[in-house]
């Protein structure tokens, strides 16, 4: 944990030292401006720990206030460091020209320092625009796996995923209700949760917990933690899933209908935490009636063998779909799956959501959030083979 902050921070203090360097390249600035500067941009990077510090201490309309400019900020900065090294990396390309032809670089404009501000800013601040408005757009996916293991008089088997909503200072009621809004048209059989449920203090969630409860699957709702239920406290995103009617799955499988069984395991936080044993996901393999659909609820999209042999799909999350592209690519150096329906080698199927809410920046760029609504189906039904489709 002390690891991946102190690698956090350093990055994104790295962000804000470069977003001074184009600053003061475009905008001259005396020194009262560049110390106004350097509070301002110092406050900003230091946002995350502020609203954290200010939430766990009972004053939450000054977290609010802070993770709105904070975090909106950090989208944007994320925006203006890739356009801006973008017309960094141009530069420095047309001056490696220059040197190979063994003559100055030509044609570059007066102010080309400037330039890459004056370009990053309007284009970060409409990206963030349209990110806004994709954040918003929650969409049903549809997948419809068959399965040998369900009768041919089966009924198709309706579960829903939800996955990484964040629910806290920005993720809140109305983002919710359209989440739910997607989770009622899709008339699951069970709803399920894959990790990150909560990213706030769970004592201000109690009326969100409510909408909740107006979904009522006849075969239940179940969740596994995520990272954050660790971060924000373990024992708080409990109760808060507790009282939304989710039981929360840590190294449990329970029957669902006739010919399905849904398993949970924690997040490795856990286990570092000392909350959650290290082989809890084998034991689990362990004791699954292999006649049943077995499905693993497990918040990061890894497969392990032990897993792969046993469970006929893997639902995970997670990794946001990167959230704001192009993000993406880092996201892939951790955990090279994509988003969507996967095959392993093994033969065992891993469904990784894009996410239904968003962490830190209340954005998405490329990747708009999802909920998620898997069809298992008899085998017998070939003109339906296993894909993923849009629509209920």
């Amino acid at each position: 944990m002390l690891l991946f902050l102190a690698s956090f921070f350093l990055v994104y203090g790295g962000m804000h030292w470069y977003g001074y360097r184009k600053i003061s390249a475009a905008i001259p600035l005396d020194h009262r401006a560049r110390r106004l500067l350097v509070a301002a941009l110092v406050f900003l990077a230091s946002a995350p720990i502020l609203v954290r510090m200010a939430e766990r201490t009972g004053y939450v309309t000054v977290a609010a206030t802070i993770a709105w400019f904070g975090y909106l900020w950090m989208g944007f900065l994320f925006l203006f460091v890739v356009i801006a090294g973008a017309v960094d990396l141009v530069r420095s390309g047309w001056r490696l020209a220059g040197w190979l032809a063994r003559r100055p670089a030509v044609g570059l404009p007066a102010r080309w320092g400037g330039l890459p501000f004056w370009l990053a800013c309007p284009l970060a601040l409409l990206l963030c625009g349209y990110g806004w408005q994709e954040a918003k757009d929650v969409q049903l996916t549809r997948v419809v796996i068959p399965s040998a293991k369900l009768p041919v008089s089966a009924a198709p088997l309706r579960i829903v995923q939800l996955s990484d909503l964040h629910l806290g200072l920005l993720v809140g009621r109305q983002r919710l209700e359209r989440m739910l809004a997607q989770v009622r048209a899709a008339r699951p059989d069970v709803l399920v949760v894959t990790g990150d449920l909560v990213d706030a203090q769970a004592d201000g969630l109690v009326m969100l917990a409510d909408r909740f409860r107006t979904i009522a699957p006849r075969y239940g709702k179940y969740a596994v933690t995520g990272n954050h239920e660790y971060y924000v406290g373990i024992d708080q995103s409990l109760a808060f899933a507790k009282a939304a009617g989710f039981t929360v799955l840590q190294g449990q499988t329970v029957r669902v209908g006739d010919h399905g069984a849904i398993a949970g395991v924690d997040d490795p936080v856990g286990v570092a935490m000392g909350r959650a044993a290290a082989d809890e996901e084998q034991r689990v393999a362990a004791a699954q009636d292999r006649s049943r659909f077995a499905i693993l609820l497990k918040h990061r999209p890894e497969v392990t063998p032990a897993s792969a042999r046993v469970f006929d799909l893997q639902l995970s999350g997670h990794v946001h779909g990167g959230q704001i592209a192009p993000f993406n690519l880092l996201t892939w150096l951790a955990y090279p799956v994509p988003t969507g329906l996967t095959k392993s080698a093994a033969g065992a199927l891993l469904y990784v959501s894009r996410g239904s809410g968003t962490w830190g920046p209340p954005l998405r760029l490329l990747s708009p959030p999802e909920v998620t609504l898997i069809e298992v189906v008899p085998a017998t039904i070939t003109a339906r083979s296993w894909s993923s489709t849009a629509g209920p």
